[in-house]
């Protein structure tokens, strides 16, 4: 995983946005796991056409208050447990 990695969420992932918790959900067969707002801001830009480096640039402009290198680490961190778990490619 570096900078230019494109993160994309696998066929049998699913993100939606449910309207009873007011957030977004990551759906797989079976499973489901409940997102707080910045991972689903993450997971929002997750379609293979944005690299790392594009991700965090996006969230640092969204989230301007909160420290760049912040943003960088939860992306990260984010990216690579989804990967670990199968849900996400690194192109």
């Amino acid at each position: 995983m570096n900078e230019a990695s494109c993160p994309t969420l696998l066929p049998k992932t699913r993100l939606r946005y449910n309207r009873q918790r007011d957030a977004c959900v990551l759906l797989w067969p079976e499973r489901g796991l409940v997102l707080n707002r910045s991972a689903g801001d993450i997971l929002k830009l997750c379609g293979g056409h944005h690299t790392l480096s594009s991700i965090v640039n996006a969230l640092s402009a969204q989230y301007p208050h909160t420290k760049r290198d912040l943003i960088r680490e939860d992306v990260h961190r984010l990216i690579r447990d989804l990967h670990s778990r199968g849900l996400l490619t690194l192109e």
